[in-house]
C-alpha cells in the first residue's frame, strides 16, 4: 500500500485496473508462456566492474540478450554481485532498470554495494510514499567529487574494450579450470578421509603398480575379481594376461588364487590410483592458472572494466557538472528527466507498478530479486513494469508466506478459473510459477544455477549442496584449519513439550543455555553468536 492504512484489498486491484496493455511484457510472456520469445544480441563487449565467475559471466550473457532470464543460487554464490554486473552493462546501453523485491532489504543491498564503489549517485531509492518522501529531501544537489575525474578519450575506451573481449575469452578458460580444480580438492579431501577409513578397517598387501594402471582399469579388474570371489571362480589366461602384463596391475602370481582378499587388495590400489590422478589434475590446473597469470588476469578484467564503466557515468553527466544536479519535488512528474538522471530505481515488487509513473513509461529492464518470497500478484505487477525482467532467487530458500485467512479465502476464487495450477497464487511464488511454465509450456526463459561457493565452511555448505542441490554447487570456501565436528553439529532435545506458561518450549531454550552456549562461548565471544528461531515469542523467551 502506498499508506499505512490503506487496505491491501483496495490497493492492489486498483494497480491491476492501472495496467493499460501487457502485449511484450515479460508480464505477457509468463501468461502466454508458449509465445515465441525475440531474438536479440548480446552487445560486443560485456564488462564486470564488480567481479564475475564463470556461472555469473553465463548470468550475465543470458540476462542480456533474452527478454527474460532467471538466476538462482543459495547465499555465498553472488546473486547481488551478478544483479550489479548486470545493471552495469545496462546503463552501458542507456538503459533504464528497475530493481526490485518484496522487501526493502534486498534492494537497499543492491544501493549499499553501488555507494560502496562510488557509483550510489546513478540510483533513486523508491517505493512506498514515504520512502519516495525521504528520497526527495535527502536528495545530493552535487555530484561526487570523483565523477570529474573518470574522463576518457574515445581511443582509451576502445582499446580497454579490446582489453576485456580477450581476456574474457582466456578468463573463461581460466575459471573452467578453477571450478574443476575445486571439485578436485573437494574430491581428493572425501577420497583421502575415506582411504584411511579403508586402512583402519582392512588388512591389506600392497600390489605392484605401473604408469599404465589408471584408476579405469583397476576398477575394471576389481570388479572383474569381486565376481569371481563370490562365485568361486578363477581368472582365465587372457584375463590375468591383460590385468598383469596390459594394464601394469601386480604380478602374476598375485592372481594365482581369487579371493576376497585379492579385492581388498585391488581396492586399496584403487584409492591410492584415484588420489594420485586427483592430485596430478590439482598441480595442472595449478601450474595453468600460473603460467597464464589467473589471479592477476581477472583483476585486470574488474579493473578495467571499472574504468569503463565510470567513463560512460562522466559522459552522461558531464553537461551537467557545472550546473549542479537537478532536484525532483515528484519524480513521477517529470519521469523521463528524472531516469536520465537516475537510471536505476528501487522498489518493493507491490509498489513496482507505481514508478513507471502517470503515462505508463515501462523500464526498459526490471529485476526482481529475492523471487522465491516474491507473491505470484506482486510479482505479477513488477513483470508488467518493463519490457525485459530478470528473474534472481533460490527455490531453495524461504518460501513466499501467505497469510493462513488469505490461502482460505484465495483457493475458492482460483478452482473455477480452470487456469493450470502454476499460476495459483496460495501454491507458487512468483519464481515456482516461472520455473513451472518453463518445464510445462516451454517458456523461453534461460536459466542459471549460480555455483560457485565462497562463503560457509566447506562441511556446512558440503551438507546443503548434498541435502538440497543435489551435488551441482562448487566450493570454493577455505575450511581454514577447522574440521567438520567443530562447525556443524546437532543437538537433539528429549523432551519436545511445550510449558503450556508461556507461548514458547521453555525446554529447549533451557537446553540451549545449559548445553549449547557454554560451548559456544568458549570459542567465541558473546557478539559473534546468533541464534534464530522461527517464532519471534521463542526468541524473546531464551
Amino acid at each position: 500500500p502506498d499508506t499505512p492504512n490503506e487496505d491491501i484489498r483496495e490497493y492492489l486491484p486498483r494497480q491491476f485496473g492501472r495496467l493499460r496493455f501487457l502485449e511484450g511484457t515479460p508480464a505477457d510472456r509468463v501468461a502466454h508462456p508458449e509465445k515465441a520469445a525475440p531474438l536479440r544480441m548480446a552487445p560486443e563487449t560485456i564488462i564486470y566492474p564488480f567481479g564475475s565467475n564463470l556461472s555469473q559471466m553465463e548470468a550475465v550473457d543470458k540476462a542480456l540478450s533474452n527478454q527474460l532470464s532467471l538466476i538462482e543460487g543459495p547465499p555465498g554464490t553472488g546473486k547481488t554481485q551478478t544483479i550489479l554486473n548486470i545493471i552495469a552493462n545496462l546503463i552501458m546501453q542507456d538503459k533504464t532498470v528497475l530493481v526490485t523485491s518484496p522487501n526493502n532489504e534486498a534492494t537497499k543491498n543492491v544501493f549499499d554495494k553501488l555507494s560502496e564503489e562510488g557509483f550510489g549517485f546513478i540510483v533513486a531509492l523508491l517505493g512506498r510514499r514515504d520512502n519516495v518522501k525521504a528520497f526527495v529531501e535527502s536528495q545530493e544537489r552535487a555530484y561526487p567529487p570523483a565523477l570529474a575525474e573518470w574522463s576518457l578519450s574515445k581511443k582509451k575506451q576502445a582499446a580497454l574494450g579490446e582489453s576485456i573481449r580477450k581476456n574474457t575469452v582466456v578468463a573463461r578458460d581460466l575459471y573452467t579450470r578453477k571450478q574443476d580444480l575445486a571439485k578436485q580438492e573437494t574430491r581428493l579431501q572425501d577420497l583421502e578421509l575415506e582411504y584411511t577409513r579403508f586402512m583402519e578397517s582392512n588388512v591389506t598387501q600392497s600390489l605392484r603398480r605401473r604408469r599404465r594402471s589408471t584408476s579405469k582399469r583397476i576398477r575394471a579388474a576389481r570388479d572383474l575379481v569381486g565376481t569371481l570371489s563370490a562365485n568361486e571362480g578363477e581368472l582365465t589366461f587372457a584375463d590375468r594376461a591383460r590385468i598383469v602384463w596390459a594394464w601394469g596391475i601386480g604380478t602374476w602370481h598375485d592372481f594365482d588364487h581369487v579371493t576376497v582378499d585379492t579385492e581388498i587388495n585391488l581396492n586399496r590400489m584403487l584409492f591410492e590410483a584415484q588420489i594420485d590422478e586427483c592430485k596430478a589434475v590439482i598441480k595442472s590446473h595449478k601450474t595453468y592458472i600460473k603460467m597464464h597469470r589467473g589471479e592477476g588476469r581477472l583483476e585486470d578484467i574488474t579493473s578495467k572494466s571499472k574504468r569503463l564503466f565510470e567513463a560512460k557515468l562522466y559522459e552522461r553527466y558531464t553537461k551537467r557538472l557545472r550546473s549542479g544536479r537537478p532536484h525532483f519535488d515528484n519524480p513521477w512528474d517529470e519521469p523521463f528527466a528524472f531516469r536520465a538522471e537516475y537510471p536505476i530505481i528501487t522498489s518493493t515488487t507491490n509498489a513496482a507498478r507505481n514508478q513507471i509513473g502517470r503515462q505508463g513509461d515501462l523500464f526498459d529492464y526490471v529485476i526482481i530479486d529475492e523471487s522465491s518470497q516474491a507473491d505470484l500478484v506482486t510479482g505479477f505487477l513488477a513483470l508488467a513494469a518493463a519490457k525485459n525482467a530478470v528473474v534472481v532467487g533460490d527455490s531453495k530458500q524461504l518460501p513466499c508466506v501467505i497469510d493462513k485467512e488469505e490461502a482460505r479465502k484465495a483457493r475458492p476464487l482460483f478452482r473455477p478459473s480452470g487456469l493450470p495450477r502454476r499460476y495459483s497464487f496460495v501454491d507458487n511464488s512468483l519464481l515456482d510459477c516461472l520455473n513451472a511454465c518453463k518445464d510445462q509450456s516451454g517458456l523461453q526463459a534461460p536459466g542459471t544455477l549460480l555455483k560457485e561457493h565462497y562463503r560457509c565452511h566447506p562441511d556446512i555448505i558440503g551438507f546443503c549442496n548434498q541435502q538440497f542441490y543435489d551435488g551441482e554447487l562448487i566450493i570454493m570456501s577455505d575450511n581454514k584449519g577447522h574440521e567438520a565436528s567443530e562447525v556443524l553439529s546437532c543437538n537433539i532435545s528429549k523432551d519436545l513439550n511445550y510449558d503450556r506458561r508461556a507461548d514458547f518450549n521453555r525446554v529447549q531454550a533451557g537446553a540451549f543455555e545449559q548445553e549449547v552456549l557454554p560451548g559456544l562461548k568458549k570459542r567465541f565471544k558473546t557478539e559473534q553468536i546468533g541464534v534464530v528461531s522461527p517464532y519471534c515469542k521463542q526468541v524473546e523467551g531464551m
